[in-house]
C-alpha cells in the first residue's frame, strides 16, 4: 500500500490557522491534497489533525481523517517523525508499505516531484527521500557573530571563489518518502542514509511568517499566471 499522510495541527502561534488559511482562493492544505491526488500514487491520503475544523476542510478536498491526533502530539515541540509514527500505528500499516509525509503548507509542491521522489526511492531504497535546494551563498564563507565581532566559519575558504567551493543543500520542507517501518521506528529523517533530489529555489519557499506568506502568494502568482 502507498499512503500519503499530511500533518496539520490546529494551533499556530506565528500565523493564525496557518494550515487552512486562504491562499489565493482556497485553504493552503488543499494544494497539498490536490498534489497527492494528481500524482495518482496513493491508495489513501490521510490528514493527521487535532482540529475538527481542519478535519472538515480536509475531507471536503478529498482526504481522509480516520482518527483525531492526541493533544500530546499537537504542540510546538512535536517532531514530524512522532506524528507520522503515530499515524502509521493508527492505520495499522504493514512494515513494507510506503508512507509519504506531505506538509500542509506546501503550495509549490507538484505531483511530478512526488512521482520523481518515489522513483528515486525505489531505485535506491534509502531511509527517506526528499527534495533539497542549494544554499544561496557558500556556507564555507559564512560567519557567526560573538558580542558584535565576526567569527569566520572556515578561514581557509574565505577568499575562495564561489564556483570553486563544494555546493551545500538544505531540506526544502515539503515532503518525505519512507517505509512504514522506518517511520514507525522514528528513524531520523536527515542522515547519511537518506537520498535527495535538487529542485529550483523558486519552488522552495518556507512559510513561517506573515512576510513569508505574502512572498509565497506573489511567487505563486508569478509562476502560475
Amino acid at each position: 500500500m502507498n499512503v500519503a499522510i499530511i500533518p496539520a495541527r490546529g494551533g499556530s502561534k506565528r500565523i493564525a490557522d496557518k494550515n487552512i488559511r486562504n491562499f489565493l482562493g482556497q485553504p493552503i492544505i488543499a494544494y497539498s491534497i490536490n498534489s497527492a491526488l494528481e500524482s495518482k500514487l496513493f491508495d489513501r491520503i490521510i490528514v493527521s489533525t487535532d482540529s475538527a475544523k481542519i478535519s472538515e476542510i480536509a475531507s471536503y478536498y478529498g482526504a481522509e481523517v480516520p482518527f483525531i491526533r492526541p493533544d500530546e502530539l499537537a504542540d510546538d515541540y512535536t517532531a514530524t517523525v512522532d506524528v507520522i509514527s503515530h499515524a502509521v500505528k493508527e492505520l495499522n500499516l504493514d512494515d513494507d508499505d510506503l508512507v509519504t509525509c506531505i506538509y500542509a503548507t506546501a503550495p509549490f509542491l507538484n505531483h511530478q516531484r512526488l512521482i520523481s521522489a518515489h522513483e528515486l526511492f525505489h531505485d535506491q531504497y534509502p531511509t527517506y527521500c526528499f527534495p533539497v535546494v542549494e544554499f544561496e551563498f557558500p556556507i564555507q564563507r559564512s560567519v557567526s557573530l560573538h558580542e558584535g565581532r565576526v567569527k569566520v566559519k572556515e578561514p581557509s575558504k574565505i577568499a575562495s571563489r564561489s564556483q570553486d567551493l563544494i555546493p551545500y543543500y538544505h531540506d526544502v520542507g515539503q515532503f518525505y518518502v519512507g517505509l512504514a517501518s522506518t517511520w514507525k521506528d522514528r528513524v531520523p529523517i536527515i542522515s547519511n542514509e537518506a537520498s535527495a533530489f535538487v529542485i529550483s529555489r523558486k519552488f522552495a519557499l518556507d512559510i513561517d511568517t506573515e512576510e513569508d506568506w505574502i512572498m509565497a502568494e506573489n511567487l505563486y502568482r508569478t509562476f502560475h499566471s
